[in-house]
């Protein structure tokens, strides 16, 4: 069975680190395999969006100008109908 702490953090306080928490659960509850950690890595970000165009190849596609802070400022090509200005995304840097 898997345990993410998020999920255990709306039940209980925890301000252990990662293997104290593991130490307390084999102790208390159960046993405890490994310890998983994900991290999102540095080269995504969250950009505005600045400007939506279609694209003028394409009747499903926009190309969004998206502005990433101190990372610069790109041309996005998508898909999606739901985008617009002002909208926070996530942005996969090269």
């Amino acid at each position: 069975m898997l345990f993410s702490r998020n999920i255990l953090k709306q039940f209980i306080d925890i301000n252990d680190s990662d293997q104290d928490l593991a130490n307390q659960l084999i102790l208390k509850s159960c046993e405890i395999e490994k310890i998983k950690t994900r991290a999102i890595a540095d080269t995504v970000v969250f950009g505005k969006v600045t400007e939506v165009k279609t694209h003028p190849n394409a009747d499903k596609l926009f190309i969004c100008q998206v502005d990433c802070g101190t990372q610069g400022i790109y041309r996005i090509c998508t898909a999606a109908e739901n985008i617009a200005p002002n909208y926070y995304v996530p942005v996969a840097l090269p």
